[in-house]
């Protein structure tokens, strides 16, 4: 397996900025800039757009990207800490949690839950880097499907 050397992330839970602060429209208005045609929440709505301290110099930005029946997705950026400035745009499909320098993505196939796919993407310092990829392979018909496939699988080292 690959090693991925994992960065150190700060403990800081986030903070949410509400629409009705002062700095949330050209927090927004930034995300917006670089967000895909296909985030519709984001564009259609005011949404919460969470901020996680990932070191000094880096902030992930997390707001709700788009929503459909089974699965929703969310929209990642690195920004700078000023909050001026996209220094990268997150590469997740699907992602839809953060946690200690994690982004969990993947969804069901379709209602029944008897198909999916997972993947994690860990911050090594510098982006988010693919660590765990996995799907059930064909939709069976009973929920929660017959097994995980993994496509990618990694040796994640912590700090």
């Amino acid at each position: 397996h690959p090693v991925i050397q994992a960065a150190a992330v700060a403990s800081d839970p986030g903070r949410t900025v509400a629409p009705t602060e002062p700095d949330y429209p050209a927090l927004r208005a930034l995300l917006l800039s670089k967000a895909d045609a296909g985030c519709n929440v984001l564009r259609e709505s005011q949404q919460p757009i969470t901020l996680y301290p990932l070191d000094s110099s880096h902030i992930l930005a997390e707001t709700s990207c788009w929503v459909a029946a089974y699965n929703s997705a969310n929209y990642y950026a690195i920004l700078s800490p000023d909050l001026k400035t996209i220094t990268a745009s997150v590469d997740v499909e699907d992602g839809y949690d953060y946690s200690d320098g994690t982004i969990e993505s993947g969804g069901r196939g379709r209602g029944l839950g008897d198909c999916f796919s997972l993947a994690r993407h860990t911050w090594d310092g510098k982006r988010f880097v693919p660590t765990y990829k996995a799907g059930s392979g064909q939709c069976k018909g009973f929920p929660g499907g017959a097994w995980e496939l993994p496509t990618r699988v990694t040796t994640v080292r912590k700090p």
